[in-house]
């Protein structure tokens, strides 16, 4: 870091993080500006899109080709990803911090959602979703790449006490 002292450190930074690290921490450890200084667009607009960071993401995500992934799995990824970012980043992180489980309401919507039933994997539950699964898919089409996704983008949340806690049994 001494290297970067008084510079601009957006290139390095981006080497090595997501933006989504700098979302979640620089609101609280930002000191000051270096008067002058360039403000270079950043990476990607907002911690839903899919990274251009180097590694950030599987090759296939950011347009090199696969024997395995297929389109549907790219789409699927954007909007597991915008679903997550939309409607669980806020109570994740509010979870994270008062160390609070995961409220009703929550798992509500994870249900309503199918992500419960698609963290569990392909199978017969697939059907079971009230609303069926994101972008039409049908439950014999859902893979193990799908399920794959699903843990993914909840682990991209970065709050592991609220990430195991949707993963609990729950007490009714």
């Amino acid at each position: 870091m001494r290297e970067y002292y008084g510079k601009d450190a957006t290139d390095a930074f981006y080497g090595l993080h997501r933006h989504e690290v700098l979302e979640k921490y620089a609101p609280r450890l930002v000191i000051g500006r270096i008067e002058g200084a360039h403000n270079p667009p950043l990476k990607m607009e907002t911690a839903a899109d899919i990274s251009a960071v180097p590694f950030a993401e599987a090759p296939f995500f950011r347009g090199e080709a696969s024997p395995v992934w297929k389109p549907q799995h790219f789409e699927f990824r954007k909007e597991i990803r915008r679903w997550i970012h939309e409607n669980l980043r806020d109570e994740a992180e509010a979870c994270e911090l008062s160390g609070e489980s995961p409220s009703d309401a929550c798992f509500k919507k994870l249900g309503d959602y199918g992500m419960l039933a698609m963290r569990i994997g392909p199978g017969e539950h697939l059907r079971w979703a009230p609303n069926g699964l994101p972008l039409g898919i049908k439950p014999d089409d859902f893979d193990y790449f799908h399920e794959q996704i699903c843990h993914e983008e909840v682990g991209r949340l970065a709050t592991p006490g609220f990430t195991d806690g949707i993963g609990k049994k729950r007490d009714t």
